[in-house]
């Protein structure tokens, strides 16, 4: 369910973003009362009838703000022309859908003519390469209705990603678990959706457009959504802390991952003692390098990359080693509950050592060969096995 929970959240957020950006490119015909003289090269189209009266009138009303509210938000307006307001459609309506075949190029528009005045109905093609690397939508973009009609939904979207984490069913929290506290896996997960939100978001803001992200800017997805997945993994260990438990029972340690259970036996176990977790060697050597670099944020990247988390090693007989990784980098505890896990093993006769056995590597390193760790003296811990 924890897994369930974490995958509803980014399909739902993926799902608003991209309804969000994504554009309808179908062409539009926009119509305007001509304001200006007469240059005497346009092509002149004279309309006549009943609808065409209307149709102009309604025009004349909504182009100039005098319209019904109700009639002139069906149309929609999208900015101020010198004088008049410029109104769009789908070429299908209005009684212009037969003059639509003499607004393809060279033209691209006409005058229509009834009674002496003049509208300007024009073509409004829009295509992939109106959206510009770095700046988007490069032209004056139709009103939603009809350029961004599925954006009205992506709020809806975001909200059932936020009611899916809400309401589906958390974790059975049983007298005497030992597990993360419920307020450090709601923190986690927020701090994993704003690292992958804004990455993910990115080149879709700058691009404008969701299918146009793809074609226009692929290279901004190289790199951006490359950290993006940073945030999924770290929606992953959210997951696997959340419904993460441990229980002390007569006979050993119950272990709760993702839903299942795992016993380890008192007497499969060898000895126990501290543990320190910290990232690879290489990791820590680039944090040093951008530190030493000078730029902003160096000193922050090194002190990122070298701290360490405490914890909890069982060495057990099978020369693998339980890792419970129970502090945070500031010693803080991470797990309820955790400071009776030494109490338990001393309790059932395990041997304790006191020099910490060093875990290099992401994730949490559950239940590794012991070979891959390292003592206090730099050598293999499990090399003399």
């Amino acid at each position: 369910m924890e897994a369930l929970r974490r995958v509803l959240v980014v399909v739902l957020v993926i799902a608003g973003v991209w309804a969000f950006f994504l554009a309808d490119l179908s062409p539009l015909v926009s119509v305007r009362p001509e304001t200006r003289p007469p240059r005497g090269n346009e092509r002149i189209v004279p309309v006549s009838g009943p609808d065409w009266r209307v149709f102009l009138a309604t025009v004349d009303e909504a182009a100039f703000g005098r319209g019904p509210e109700a009639w002139r938000a069906g149309p929609e307006q999208d900015y101020m022309s010198s004088v008049a307001r410029k109104l769009f459609y789908r070429p299908d309506e209005g009684p212009f859908a037969g003059i639509v075949p003499d607004l393809e190029r060279p033209y691209g528009f006409v005058l229509l003519e009834l009674d002496g005045r003049r509208y300007v109905l024009q073509r409004i093609t829009l295509a992939d390469d109106d959206f510009q690397f770095g700046s988007g939508y490069a032209s004056i973009a139709p009103p939603d209705r009809f350029f961004r009609p599925w954006r009205r939904w992506s709020p809806w979207l975001l909200g059932a990603a936020l009611l899916a984490y809400l309401i589906l069913p958390w974790p059975r929290r049983e007298a005497g678990l030992i597990a993360h506290a419920r307020w450090r896996v709601v923190m986690s997960d927020l701090l994993s959706l704003l690292l992958f939100l804004p990455f993910f978001a990115l080149p879709f803001f700058i691009i404008g457009g969701s299918v146009q992200t793809f074609t226009v800017g692929w290279p901004l997805l190289i790199g951006l959504w490359t950290i993006a997945a940073l945030g999924l993994w770290a929606f992953w260990l959210a997951a696997w802390s959340s419904g993460f438990a441990l229980r002390i029972e007569e006979d050993g340690l119950g272990l709760r991952s993702f839903g299942s259970w795992r016993r380890f036996a008192w007497s499969e176990m060898e000895s126990f003692g501290p543990a320190v977790r910290r990232s690879p060697g290489w990791m820590r050597a680039l944090g040093v390098l951008a530190a030493l670099s000078g730029r902003s944020g160096g000193a922050a990247t090194m002190l990122a990359t070298s701290s360490s988390y405490g914890g909890l090693a069982i060495r057990l007989r099978d020369q693998h080693t339980l890792l419970l990784w129970i502090c945070t980098p500031l010693g803080a505890p991470t797990l309820d509950g955790a400071e009776e896990l030494p109490i338990a093993l001393r309790r059932a006769g395990i041997a304790e050592f006191e020099e910490p056995l060093i875990h290099e590597g992401f994730g949490r390193g559950l239940l590794v060969p012991s070979r891959r760790l390292i003592d206090s003296a730099g050598t293999r811990a499990g090399s003399e096995d």
